[in-house]
């Protein structure tokens, strides 16, 4: 089984990027207009067979620069995945583009700016976790599949990509890895969540993860940091903290009600602590 390319959330369909620009007028101190600034579409053209070629970014990042790091998809002539890395400058000019390809398709879904100015890639290959780790020219440092290659079977309990990730002060990875965000190619999401902690050469510790946990719906799309210590990672309907062992705290179910209407559907997207101590999450109505 391998995980596929989803056509919205996050990443931004057909390769096109929109920068967008305060613009200041007779408004109210506390009121922001926002304007295209610039926009660039980036087009792979069409396989051998003469089908389009669906590209993808799944993540952006904003350089203290400036530029943007675009990290995403695309797939060869062959209609083989193809992690995608491009990297622009403040007008929306292509400054570099990087491939990255495997004969069994990897797919990049994530990205981390490490603070020794590395690009670390978070996201799939086959249908288990892929890190990918660059230096500032793109050139790649090492590369890790979260995958028994001798016994021909994953590790985890489902199959995963890597959909977030935080550096820690050390230098290690923790990453949060599920469904392919946001709605797991139309097939039915999963309940299930899986944390997991590089170390800086790319080694993977034992992972810790959460399938089927009663009374919650739970995926791994968001991953930060939380006061106090520990984490925070959350999807679909719930959000879950961690401590600095790993070991699970809290758990919160986000419901949305509306007036007239009642109980509705949500999926947790996004999960972050703000400096009183409140959650604040990002959610979508399905």
């Amino acid at each position: 089984m391998k995980i596929k390319k989803s056509s919205v959330g996050r990443y931004l369909m057909g390769m096109v990027l929109c920068l967008g620009a305060t613009v200041c007028g007779a408004q109210a101190a506390d009121t922001a207009n926002y304007d295209t600034a610039w926009t660039f579409v980036y087009d792979g053209g069409k396989t051998t067979s003469g089908k389009v070629i669906p590209d993808k970014f799944r993540e952006i990042k904003i350089l203290p620069s400036g530029d943007a790091i675009c990290v995403g998809e695309t797939v060869d002539s062959n209609q083989a995945d193809n992690v995608l890395l491009i990297k622009l400058s403040t007008t929306g000019q292509t400054l570099q583009k990087r491939l990255y390809t495997l004969t069994t398709g990897i797919g990049g879904s994530s990205l981390l700016l490490a603070k020794n100015g590395d690009f670390i890639v978070g996201g799939y290959k086959y249908f288990a976790p892929f890190l990918l780790r660059l230096d500032p020219a793109f050139n790649k440092k090492f590369s890790t599949w979260y995958y028994d290659s001798t016994l021909h079977k994953s590790h985890l309990a489902r199959s995963a990509a890597i959909n977030a990730m935080v550096e820690l002060k050390d230098g290690r990875i923790l990453a949060i890895a599920g469904d392919a965000f946001p709605d797991n190619d139309g097939y039915k999401l999963n309940n299930y969540a899986a944390l997991l902690e590089y170390d800086s050469l790319g080694k993977v510790k034992p992972h810790t993860d959460w399938l089927n946990t009663t009374g919650y719906e739970l995926a791994g799309w968001s991953l930060a940091q939380a006061q106090g210590g520990g984490y925070m990672f959350g999807g679909k309907q719930s959000v879950f903290k961690i401590d600095t062992n790993n070991v699970l705290r809290t758990q919160t179910i986000y419901s949305f009600t509306l007036p007239g209407v009642g109980s509705e559907l949500n999926n947790v997207s996004r999960v972050h602590q703000l400096r009183d101590g409140s959650v604040m999450v990002a959610r979508a109505i399905l």
